[in-house]
C-alpha cells in the first residue's frame, strides 16, 4: 500500500463523532458544518448551538520495517451564542474528549482503523464577534505496511 486513505480515515473518525449521538441521543448539537457542504450558522439570537468539523492530516512518515505512519488532527469545535455562558458548549466537548478516549477505533464501512493517541478541549474563544467556540481536538494516527 503506498499509503493511507485519507478519506477512510475521515470516514472513520465522523462514523465514531456519530456514534457518539446513537449512544448519548441530544449529546450533539443537531447543526452541524461539515467540510465543502453548504451552512449557513443559526442566528445567535435562535438559541442554537451547533459544530464543526475539521479534518487535518499532518502528514506520513516512513517507520521501521516497512511501514509507514500518518498522523493528524481531528477537531470539532461547538459554537453557542456569545454571553450564554460556556458551560454548554464546555459540556457538549467533555462528551467528544471521552467519547475519544486514547486507543483504537474501529474502521466503518470504507473507513480505515484509526489510533486515537489523545483527545483534548481546547480553550474558548470568540469567533465573528457573535460565538462563543470551544474546540475538541482529537490527535490520531495510523501505522500500516507500504
Amino acid at each position: 500500500m503506498a499509503g493511507h486513505s485519507l478519506t477512510g480515515i475521515h470516514k472513520t473518525l465522523r462514523a465514531w463523532l456519530l456514534e457518539l449521538d446513537v449512544l448519548d441521543p441530544g449529546a450533539l448539537p443537531e447543526k452541524r458544518e461539515w467540510p465543502n457542504h453548504d451552512f449557513a450558522p443559526p442566528e445567535p439570537g435562535d438559541g442554537v448551538n451547533y459544530l464543526r468539523e475539521s479534518f487535518m492530516p499532518a502528514g506520513q512518515v516512513p517507520l521501521m520495517f516497512r511501514e509507514r505512519e500518518s498522523t493528524g488532527l481531528y477537531q470539532i469545535s461547538i459554537f453557542v451564542p456569545v454571553n450564554s455562558g460556556s458551560f454548554a458548549a464546555q459540556t457538549v466537548v467533555d462528551k467528544i474528549v471521552t467519547h475519544f478516549a486514547p486507543g483504537g477505533i474501529a474502521p466503518a464501512e470504507g473507513g480505515e482503523p484509526v489510533n486515537v493517541d489523545r483527545s483534548e478541549s481546547g480553550p474558548g474563544i470568540v469567533e465573528q464577534g457573535k460565538w462563543w467556540m470551544v474546540p475538541a481536538s482529537i490527535f490520531w494516527r495510523l501505522s500500516r505496511p507500504v
